[in-house]
């Protein structure tokens, strides 16, 4: 998630590439290989393909990974609840706020094993933690994810 707002932001990809575009125009390879191959502008291509390629990658590792859109910390969503998890970490009961009756809950391993699934009747959820061994779990409500150290 870290790497994920500055190494793997969608800027700093975008940035890699269109150093290497502008090394092909500034080195002559970016003309010679336009003329060979009959394309446009390499800095167009760049603009077009790359960005459209770098949007749908992202999408797919977001939500293959994050189980949802990544939102940066610094942009607010309005649509986000105010969810809190405590005691976190956590040795038996682990205690969820802020959800709304009928949000989707899913207690989830870090190998990816879906460990409890429910939804929820209203504005706090108690999960009992204590048949779970130690280590880290996420917790999933809706499309947020969550991560709670079980001690």
């Amino acid at each position: 998630m870290q790497l994920r707002g500055s190494y793997f932001s969608y800027n700093s990809l975008f940035q890699r590439f269109q150093n290497y575009s502008n090394l092909f125009t500034r080195s002559g390879v970016g003309s010679r290989e336009s003329s060979r191959w009959s394309t446009g502008d390499i800095n167009s291509e760049v603009s077009n393909y790359i960005s459209g390629w770098i949007t749908s990658r992202l999408n797919y590792l977001d939500n293959q990974y994050l189980g949802a859109p990544y939102v940066s910390s610094g942009v607010s969503n309005a649509n986000a609840t105010q969810l809190s998890f405590s005691p976190n970490p956590v040795r038996d009961m682990l205690t969820m706020s802020g959800l709304k009756a009928g949000d989707k809950l899913q207690l989830i391993s870090v190998q990816g094993n879906i460990l409890l699934q429910t939804t929820a009747d209203n504005d706090y959820y108690v999960i009992d933690m204590s048949r779970f061994a130690t280590g880290v779990y996420l917790i999933k409500v809706n499309n947020e994810i969550a991560k709670i150290i079980r001690q």
